[in-house]
């Protein structure tokens, strides 16, 4: 499998476009709607709820032209297959419900990967792994002091459960488990220092 990873830009719009739209929710339409824009936005999960499929298609097409979103989609043969949500954590307001519950300190300047979609054709080849090895490589490359990460803890956790990431998969890739909550974990592995 020839995968090539590319960092999101606005030229890769269509791209983006067709992987939300026609590949990533194949298997689990009602995610469909999100666009990756949920911690993006300063609203509460009242409104959150609210806001419609298209509603958060024209906030993300708005952001890539600006250059807000952040993150990482993997292609074979020119066509997408995966996507990493991966942002300074200072780009992600809603990431506050955390810092609330958690009374957790970022180390430094941090990023933050907030999910990670893979087409269901492709689960269980190492995508995830591909995806968060480049982004690690490249948030040093770009400064970051830290990579952070929240994944969801609990049995029998679906594809859909874990769009976070599995604990285990930062684990393996040296983060350390800084804060474990009944059904969440912050991870962390510093870049710097």
């Amino acid at each position: 499998m020839a995968i090539e990873i590319k960092a999101m830009s606005p030229d890769l719009t269509e791209s983006f476009f067709h992987f939300f739209d026609k590949v990533a929710f194949a298997d689990n339409p009602d995610w469909s709607g999100c666009y990756c824009c949920y911690y993006q936005l300063d609203c509460s999960n009242e409104k959150w709820n609210m806001l419609t499929k298209e509603q958060n298609r024209f906030t993300a097409e708005q952001n890539i032209r600006k250059g807000k979103v952040s993150g990482y989609l993997a292609f074979e043969n020119n066509v997408p297959v995966a996507w990493v949500n991966v942002n300074a954590r200072s780009s992600l307001p809603r990431l506050k419900v955390i810092d609330k519950i958690a009374f957790f300190k970022s180390h430094g300047e941090a990023a933050s990967v907030v999910c990670f979609v893979v087409s269901f054709l492709y689960r269980g080849k190492g995508l995830a792994r591909k995806l968060l090895r480049h982004a690690i490589a490249d948030c040093t490359r770009k400064g970051f002091d830290s990579l952070e990460a929240y994944p969801r803890l609990g049995e029998n956790l679906t594809p859909a459960d874990q769009f976070h990431g599995p604990l285990q998969l930062y684990l393996s890739e040296g983060f350390d488990l800084v804060k474990e909550y009944e059904t969440m974990a912050i991870v962390q592995r510093k870049l710097k220092g």
